[in-house]
């Protein structure tokens, strides 16, 4: 795609910015809020402006492959680009009280380099950076003013994360050794077969699935986003988690054959399948607010894991997968914003207690009827548009089946974020909390919850992305 911008300079400075933020906040601690919400908001801008450099790429102090530190944009890099800016730029708007605890201004910003560079990675290795980035960096922000129970997931988060890592790393090892290669292009023109591929794919994928929080590798994942602040839930739940399943679509799709990849397609699906049920009823049981948000990201991962089950028959599930991912991010962000809004209206987040805030949310509570709607897949969301995709393309596969599993998973979330409008509907306590601070939060939250409502009238321009040829 044509364009003036330089892709040196725009690909290098969505990774370097935000480090330059992150120092930033230790120079100026009194202003590291500021200085984070900025490098947010400016980390947009900088996607936005990346728009005119897809098909671009760039190698570190000019050293390219097989040396270099490639960073390679694609339409697919620039999809999930696209809907984790905003998450980072309207959650920390939401949060500087958040952002002003020690440390966390800095832990975010490293955060959103390290996400940037994990989108935007050309190779295995660099990828194992990134990924170490973003989970160190997000482990530590799930303890950051959140009290024990947070410290106790926190630490457990820390663990699962460096055991994905390790294993993804052997992974890459044993690609390495296999082909003197660690550049994705240059590994997948190498034609891997036998022990040579199976055995790394393997490692990789468990590494990549326990830190996605896939069922059933998800038993770390509700204690750390139910118990982190509520913009770390956000930024957890719609874009870290989603880091290792573009790693894992990457491999499948850009190293491994088709072949391979159908080979796997049964345990894709029965994984995606087991998630979507094992989440949707601890969701539906949870008795805390932010409890039953977190048991729903491990649903709505299952919906991602089986759309790569039929991948390698029908290229529109890839489509499909990038649409769960966005639609997710953006209704679970808000999700997360406006329930911390509510729980603290309340002065709790026990769900059978919950109670209408007052008038003073309505853009909170509109937030989560929309986000609601997102994720259970109602029309015209960008759930919708997701769970239409693949029920097209798992059918011309000849899997009828998929699209009454994915009506019936429709009706589950719907069952669980009932038990929210539900508790919208009740009378507020005579001593709620004032709402200090909320039309910019509430704002915030329905901002994100619109954008996964409008992602549902943008398919044609999604799957153009998608699909487009590196």
């Amino acid at each position: 795609m044509p364009s003036a911008a330089s892709p040196d300079a725009v690909l290098a400075a969505l990774v370097v910015l935000p480090l330059v933020a992150a120092l930033g906040t230790l120079v100026l601690p009194r202003l590291a809020p500021a200085v984070a919400t900025a490098a947010s908001w400016a980390n947009l801008a900088l996607v936005a402006f990346a728009f005119g450099t897809i098909g671009g790429e760039t190698w570190l102090a000019g050293w390219s492959a097989p040396l270099g530190i490639g960073l390679r944009l694609d339409g697919l890099a620039w999809v999930f680009l696209a809907f984790s800016a905003p998450v980072f730029a309207l959650a920390a708007s939401a949060g500087r009280a958040t952002l002003a605890e020690d440390g966390a201004a800095t832990l975010w910003t490293t955060l959103i380099a390290g996400v940037n560079a994990i989108f935007l990675g050309a190779d295995l290795f660099n990828l194992y950076v990134g990924l170490e980035v973003v989970s160190l960096s997000a482990a530590a922000l799930t303890a950051v003013g959140a009290g024990a129970a947070a410290a106790r997931a926190a630490l457990r988060y820390l663990f699962v994360g460096l055991g994905g890592s390790l294993l993804y790393l052997m992974a890459v090892a044993s690609i390495y050794r296999a082909t003197g290669a660690l550049d994705i292009g240059l590994v997948a023109s190498m034609g891997l077969q036998g022990p040579a591929l199976a055995t790394p794919l393997a490692l990789a994928t468990a590494g990549l699935l326990l830190k996605g929080g896939v069922a059933p590798f998800h038993f770390w994942l509700p204690p750390a986003h139910g118990n982190a602040a509520p913009i770390v839930s956000a930024a957890l739940s719609a874009v870290v988690v989603k880091t290792a399943l573009y790693v894992l679509l990457r491999l499948w799709l850009d190293v491994a054959p088709q072949t391979a990849l159908a080979d796997a397609a049964p345990i894709f699906r029965a994984l995606g399948l087991l998630a979507v049920v094992v989440g949707g009823v601890a969701a539906l049981r949870a008795l805390r607010l932010k409890a039953l948000i977190a048991y729903s990201t491990v649903a709505q991962l299952g919906y991602m894991a089986l759309a790569l089950g039929f991948a390698a028959e029908a290229p529109g599930a890839t489509v499909a997968f990038v649409a769960f991912a966005a639609a997710h991010a953006l209704a679970k962000s808000g999700l997360f914003v406006a329930a911390g809004m509510i729980a603290k209206a309340n002065g709790h987040d026990e769900v059978p207690r919950l109670t209408d805030p007052g008038t003073a949310y309505g853009p909170a509570k509109a937030a989560l009827a929309i986000s609601g709607g997102a994720l259970a897949g109602l029309p015209p969301t960008g759930g919708f548009l997701a769970k239409w995709t693949l029920a097209q393309d798992a059918a011309a596969a000849g899997a009828w089946w998929v699209a009454p599993a994915l009506v019936a998973a429709g009706l589950l979330t719907a069952a669980y974020m009932a038990r929210l409008a539900t508790a919208m509907m009740r009378d507020p306590p005579e001593n709620a909390a004032a709402d200090e601070g909320g039309p910019l939060r509430g704002w915030s939250a329905l901002a994100l919850a619109s954008a996964a409502l409008l992602l549902g009238f943008l398919g044609a321009p999604l799957a153009a992305l998608v699909e487009a040829e590196p």
